[in-house]
């Protein structure tokens, strides 16, 4: 079989994920695609529509990855250890595959309906998940938007070395989401936290 008749968009979408993950993100290029699948790059146009497709067709499939792994962490847990599971989960996936997730914080477009549905679910989780903490529902969506900026922020860090100082990240992890729960549980309302 010629290497043209096994090409597919799954095939196609593997050779880009290993590429991010080896090489970055940003070097992402049809050239090296094509090059890997040893193919001409004409030939990925029976796949996809270009650079930006492809990266939104990686983005949505990072995107149906991370909300997996998460699914299956919250699954049999609540309260604390329910958001440490998922937590803990979310950080394992950007180890184990940091240029797929660069391409869901990349998405060419946040708003195409399947990747705009999977990050809607996802968030459904983690508004789910803190329901333990008897939030209103504006607490919630705070309260998911810190918790969100806080694992997307750390593994980001982790991921470009950003942390050098020889203390344990799991450690640093742990007592920043001890903190964080702690916060919720003993949370004042909002219209007591003094906006201006």
């Amino acid at each position: 079989m010629s290497p043209r008749a096994q090409i597919n968009l799954i095939k196609i979408l593997e050779v880009a994920i290993d590429i991010c993950n080896e090489e970055g993100y940003e070097q992402l290029t049809l050239s090296d695609v094509s090059k890997r699948l040893g193919i001409k790059t004409p030939s990925l146009y029976n796949h996809i529509q270009g650079l930006s497709d492809l990266k939104q067709k990686m983005a949505n499939y990072g995107m149906q990855l991370l909300y997996d792994s998460v699914i299956h962490a919250a699954v049999g847990c609540t309260g604390d250890d329910a958001i440490i599971s998922v937590s803990k989960a979310y950080i394992e996936f950007v180890h184990k595959h940091p240029g797929l997730y660069r391409s869901i914080s990349k998405a060419p477009d946040p708003y195409e309906p399947q990747f705009d549905s999977l990050s809607n679910q996802l968030v459904q989780i983690f508004i789910k998940l803190l329901g333990a903490y008897d939030l209103s529902k504006e607490e919630s969506i705070h309260a998911v938007r810190g918790l969100r900026s806080m694992l997307h922020g750390f593994s980001s860090i982790e991921m470009d070395l950003g942390f050098r100082i020889n203390y344990s990240q799991e450690d640093s992890l742990n007592f920043a989401l001890t903190v964080f729960l702690n916060g919720l549980r003993n949370l004042k309302s909002i219209d007591d936290m003094g906006h201006k």
